[in-house]
């Protein structure tokens, strides 16, 4: 009964490693997946902070606008910097604000079938600082960021073939909003973005220059791209910035790549909770089955001695311990695998592009439970053949 008890509590113990480490595997895998994932936008050296302008100093648009163009051209004379823009908000930011988009040429029986679209208010260097590629048409120009010009926009690729499926959009004129707001002609084609997270489908945008725009905001997030390394740079920009007005403050200073990593981080947690218990279940596996082993050894010193002196060889002698491991091996990984996959269905939602009975998986955590459960089994083998047959007979 005792060594019924042992055999289980090792079975279970390999289960639960196998439980853990697939799904840590999971989860490595979908952020392999993810950081492979094309945002549509570059985030190498750029650089992103949150200026504002309140108070007094500020009473109306004309100011708001002044303080936004000398945050720009502070930022832009810091050695290194390539280019520098504003926009009201940032993909994988947590920032939304959505618009509904009609077309003049589409008209709607209902206005909520109306496709809603990322609205972003930018000066007239973000898609390029960005790097956002334009497809079709023209990017926005210093020109278009006026009051008095003519009102434009630029459009995704994604609300373009909403719209108007596979027709040239340039030319066009969308209303974005309440029906008396302004028809604005799409003047070019820009890449999809995901807006959301990296998992989701690209969202649908659309560019409208900041001063075409009837409200200003006091806070805008400033994009810097750097020629080198952004990290180095980042103190020297953020001063810039804060140059132009010491009393307004400067917030939420990172990386564009920081910004990626904190829209995964919640599956990082994960999978970080998931290797760190996969680890520590795996180690008390294999010390289980030694456990288990050794003490097995120890019972049967005398039966392995008669084995000897009747002519069982060594070879005969550790298939015999091995065998006795490999079965609490296996009965465990497969009472794993059908837990590993009840469990993964609870992580689909954290899952992407891996499917939760995924072979590379399963077949990987079955190889590296194997080959610890070997090196486990081979210590108390070892130790079997080195028995004396004569010094067990004699035993008591």
């Amino acid at each position: 009964s005792r060594r019924r008890a042992r055999a289980a509590f090792v079975i279970t113990e390999v289960a639960l490693a196998v439980m853990l480490l697939v799904g840590a595997g999971l989860l490595a895998r979908t952020m392999a997946k993810l950081l492979r994932v094309d945002a549509g936008f570059d985030a190498t050296n750029l650089l992103t902070l949150q200026v504002q302008a309140s108070g007094d100093r500020y009473p109306d648009e004309s100011s708001l606008l002044l303080h936004h163009d000398r945050v720009m051209e502070a930022a832009a004379a810091v050695p290194g910097v390539s280019a520098v823009a504003l926009a009201s908000q940032l993909p994988l930011s947590g920032m939304f604000d959505q618009y509904g988009i009609r077309a003049r040429d589409r008209p709607l029986e209902n206005p909520q079938l109306a496709p809603s679209a990322d609205r972003y208010l930018v000066t007239a260097d973000f898609l390029a600082a960005m790097r956002i590629p334009i497809r079709r048409g023209r990017a926005l120009t210093a020109a278009d960021d006026d009051s008095t010009a003519a009102p434009v926009v630029v459009v995704s690729e994604g609300l373009a073939t909403a719209i108007w499926g596979s027709e040239d959009p340039i030319g066009k004129f969308i209303q974005m909003g309440a029906p008396d707001t302004p028809w604005r002609e799409v003047v070019g084609v820009s890449g999809n973005v995901r807006h959301t997270r990296l998992d989701d489908a690209a969202t649908l945008q659309v560019y409208v220059p900041e001063r075409q725009w009837p409200d200003v905001s006091s806070q805008m997030v400033l994009v810097v791209r750097t020629r080198s390394d952004v990290t180095a740079l980042a103190p020297s920009i953020r001063a810039a910035a804060r140059s132009v007005d010491p009393s307004q403050p400067i917030v939420n200073l990172a990386t564009m790549a920081d910004v990626i990593a904190r829209s995964t981080a919640q599956r990082r947690f994960a999978l970080l909770l998931f290797a760190a218990f996969g680890v520590v279940a795996l180690l008390l596996a294999s010390a289980g089955i030694y456990g288990v082993l050794a003490g097995r050894v120890a019972e049967r010193t005398r039966e392995i001695g008669l084995r000897s002196a009747l002519g069982a060889t060594p070879a005969d002698i550790v298939r015999m311990v091995m065998r006795e491991g490999a079965l609490l091996t296996s009965a465990g990984t497969v009472l794993g695998i059908g837990g590993a996959l009840l469990l993964a269905r609870f992580l689909g939602a954290l899952l992407y592009g891996v499917e939760p009975a995924d072979p590379a998986t399963l077949g990987g955590v079955v190889v590296v439970l194997s080959s610890v459960a070997v090196i486990a089994c081979l210590v108390p083998a070892m130790r079997a053949i080195r028995i004396d047959p004569m010094a067990a007979l004699r035993a008591e």
